[in-house]
């Protein structure tokens, strides 16, 4: 691949899609192709800017209005909305420094030469806490799969020189109005499997690997369209789907401050 056409950082949700489907990288990242905000995905946004509001200070009654309006087609409503931020007011009602950037180098820079980027809802002396709203619940397992705890443990290693005691997440029903709360402490294994995330991912884009799953709504259409083409009826189309992609084996590696492991060996 065109080296001047490779990333200059990656982000935990760029490897999570990439990790889902290379071919949705592609289109979202090379092909620059930016699909509109689904009403549930701008309600997420307007929930954002209003805690980030509310943790600085200001009105987030008043900042989740006006970006609601603004939006245009964000569901549920503002009434809605507005429930949501009074219960986290009455339950958690959390101080802290939202939206801390941070810029991560993973250990070995030939592996990986740029930055993973991201920045943390809720950056607190103890703890990092992740805002998310959602229509279905969330469980244990879900949380401990996200890439995103090992990333927010790792970044508030790097500014405070320890580990956070655990990452909050706070899941705001989208369905009806509840806050779910889920505990996950970032481990060495967590952020092992970051590593090897980041690794087999940019080795992915860097060789130009962006095959379909076979199994998303945008693999889907294109084998549909790609069926239709030679298809001789007005019948469905073939049944067929392409294979996710397996990940190469990779090194694992790093020594690292507060974690309490050193290295594994080649595997």
């Amino acid at each position: 691949m065109d080296h001047r056409l490779l990333p200059d950082h990656l982000s935990v949700s760029a490897i999570q899609l990439y990790r889902r489907c290379p071919a949705q990288w592609k289109r979202r990242y090379l092909d620059d192709v930016m699909d509109e905000p689904s009403p549930a995905m701008a309600f997420g946004k307007c929930m954002a800017l209003a805690l980030e509001a509310h943790h600085l200070g200001a009105d987030g009654d008043v900042a989740f209005a006006r970006a609601h309006a603004a939006s245009g087609n964000a569901l549920p409503g503002v009434e809605y909305g507005l429930r949501l931020l009074e219960l986290y007011r009455q339950r958690f009602d959390l101080d802290g420094r939202p939206e801390r950037a941070f810029t991560l180098y993973l250990p070995d820079r030939h592996r990986l030469p740029v930055p993973i980027v991201g920045v943390m809802d809720l950056e607190r002396d103890h703890e990092v806490v992740e805002f998310k709203t959602s229509r279905n619940p969330w469980s244990q397992a879900r949380a401990d799969s996200e890439y995103q705890a090992a990333a927010y443990g790792w970044a508030f290693e790097q500014l405070h020189g320890r580990p956070p005691d655990r990452v909050r997440y706070l899941i705001l029903s989208t369905r009806t109005v509840g806050i779910e709360e889920i505990l996950v402490v970032p481990s060495i294994s967590s952020f092992h499997e970051l590593v090897l995330a980041a690794e087999a991912v940019w080795d992915g884009i860097a060789n130009g690997r962006f095959d379909g799953c076979g199994r998303c709504q945008l693999c889907r259409a294109s084998e549909t369209e790609t069926a239709y083409d030679w298809w001789p009826t007005p019948a469905s189309p073939p049944a067929g789907a392409g294979l996710p992609l397996a990940p190469a084996g990779h090194r694992a590696y790093w020594s690292r401050p507060g974690w309490r492991t050193g290295h594994s060996r080649d595997g």
